[in-house]
């Protein structure tokens, strides 16, 4: 069975995020959750999450650093590498039990050597199994209690704070899990897309397309351009057009 560290990077620096996320790739360990530019949302959203990752932290950030989201999450079952353009914060990473250190610029060769040692020291926990099953099991509330959905049933999941609702034709369950934790047991279901903040959709059941609102069965929704970009990219692929139209 494939297992996965899932990671996440937190940087005010979009050049940054897209050299980790380059650099990431070559690590088949690994699998990226989502980025963030913003370090409260990130608090906001890691704070209430379930599963363990590895976080990516950069230090020096405008209203809220990446040494005090660290402090925040310190008693968490997270790993943190901080990724700073500044020496001088060294002490200060390890007394809210970063893992390791890499300093801006960072190469690929240091990148990946630091992350391997990383890995080689992590808990079992951590690891998350491949999903591939063509179910989920949701917690819903009663104890001890159990149910069982099929992902093709799945019209679309809205997040509503510390709780997603998941909407079948005949049904909406609610269960304790937040929207980045569903967007990654869903990640690599080719079904699934985040079109905004608050929605997962399965395209199986979209009816129509118009402007930034899909239809969905009994449903509709707006995309965000946020987080668009993956379903941009599936509908160009699948869209039928006339060889004779100038797609520029």
């Amino acid at each position: 069975m494939n297992k996965k560290i899932n990671c996440v990077i937190i940087d005010d620096d979009r050049f940054a995020i897209d050299t980790l996320e380059d650099y990431i790739k070559h690590l088949p360990k690994l699998q990226l959750l989502k980025t963030y530019t913003n370090s409260i949302e990130a608090a906001s959203e890691l704070s209430v999450m379930q599963t363990s990752v590895l976080i990516f932290l950069d230090i020096d950030m405008p209203h809220y650093s990446g040494l005090q989201l660290a402090q925040k999450l310190k008693d968490r079952s997270f790993q943190i590498i901080f990724t700073t353009a500044h020496s001088g914060y060294a002490v200060d990473a390890f007394r809210v039990r970063a893992r390791h250190y890499l300093l801006k610029p960072i190469g690929l060769g240091e990148f990946v050597d630091v992350v391997t040692d990383v890995i080689a020291h992590t808990p079992d926990w951590m690891i998350e199994p491949y999903q591939d099953a063509e179910a989920l099991f949701l917690r819903t509330g009663e104890r001890n209690k159990l149910t069982r959905v099929l992902k093709k049933d799945i019209i679309y999941i809205q997040g509503a704070g510390n709780y997603v609702d998941v909407f079948l034709e005949d049904l909406r369950l609610s269960t304790y899990m937040t929207m980045l934790e569903m967007e990654a047991l869903l990640e690599r279901d080719q079904r699934f897309y985040r079109i905004q903040k608050s929605y997962i959709i399965n395209e199986r059941h979209i009816k129509k397309i118009d402007g930034n609102t899909i239809y969905l069965l009994g449903h509709k929704v707006s995309m965000s351009t946020n987080y668009n970009e993956k379903f941009i990219n599936y509908l160009n692929a699948s869209t039928l057009r006339s060889s004779r139209i100038n797609s520029a």
